[in-house]
């Protein structure tokens, strides 16, 4: 709950929407059932991915890729998060709001 990490090589199975994919994180992570969807939803839009909530993560981009990841290590607003290289591939306009 505390420590977030978004490792270099994407850690997600590639069958499972990218909405699917947060919730499992957020359910791991301990958010409240009734907060889950609300800690989803707020992420997808911070990191610009909302568009993508049906897609299976298998058929995103590499950019969108590291986009899902850096929102899973985000979710709960651990109180140290450590990024490997979470913008690679990711466009410049982005980079700009993550950081």
């Amino acid at each position: 709950k505390n420590v977030g990490y978004c490792p270099q090589e994407n850690a997600f199975t590639n069958d499972m929407t990218v909405h699917e994919t947060l919730t499992f994180i957020a359910k791991l992570r301990g958010i409240p059932r009734g907060e889950v969807s609300d800690e989803v939803e707020r992420w997808m839009k911070v990191l610009g991915i909302e568009q993508h909530s049906r897609k299976l993560t298998g058929a995103l981009s590499g950019g969108t890729k590291r986009k899902l990841s850096t929102s899973m290590s985000l979710i709960g607003d651990p109180v140290v998060v450590f990024l490997d290289e979470p913008t690679t591939g990711v466009d410049p306009v982005s980079k700009r709001n993550l950081w």
